[in-house]
């Protein structure tokens, strides 16, 4: 079975933390994403780090909710300081889409 992802139709970036040499990248997104054999479209929420149980961070959706560990960035990351965390963020769903086949 192929499945794509077409989009994120929510994401949420909920922390970033320095843990000695790494950072580890927390965030919750909405995939919208595409069955080829069925060819049908379907949502999912993916928890990295974080729990649809933690104050704030419940599901805006009834679509199906998967939780997966956060994502370890490499020590040298740590030199861009904050003003790279946008990029945390993004290589942090570029990371978890593939740890976890999302759309693979």
């Amino acid at each position: 079975m192929a499945i794509s992802v077409i989009g994120r139709q929510e994401h949420w970036p909920d922390q970033i933390n320095a843990v000695g040499a790494v950072r580890r990248i927390y965030f919750h997104t909405l995939y919208v994403l595409w069955n080829d054999e069925t060819l049908t479209q379907f949502k999912e929420w993916h928890y990295f780090g974080t729990s649809p149980s933690d104050p704030g961070k419940a599901p805006t959706t009834a679509d199906p909710v998967f939780t997966h560990t956060y994502i370890q960035l490499p020590s040298d990351f740590e030199l861009l300081g904050t003003e790279a965390n946008a990029y945390f963020y993004e290589m942090g769903l570029m990371a978890g889409e593939k740890r976890e086949n999302i759309g693979q």
